[in-house]
């Protein structure tokens, strides 16, 4: 389960770094920025669930929940840049 949870974690800071590189590269800087910002959020959303998943799965189930719905929306601005 931990090995599940730490590949998860290496995948999501990967993609992450990706799309604040194609953020920075592509758009004019205020837009880049407020990108990286979200971005940003939900990493630290993430790292949170990591390690709440240890102690409260069932709260943990609902949010993650959340957080793919946010991960939705952040691949759809991705494609977005990548018009």
């Amino acid at each position: 389960m931990q090995a599940t949870a730490a590949l998860e974690h290496a995948t999501a800071l990967r993609r992450n770094a990706q799309l604040r590189l194609l953020a920075k590269s592509l758009l004019p800087p205020q837009q880049a920025e407020s990108i990286q910002h979200h971005v940003k959020f939900l990493m630290a959303q993430h790292t949170y669930l990591a390690k709440a998943r240890q102690h409260m799965p069932g709260y943990v189930e609902a949010y993650e929940e959340h957080l793919q719905r946010e991960a939705q929306l952040t691949a759809a601005v991705q494609q977005e840049i990548s018009r």
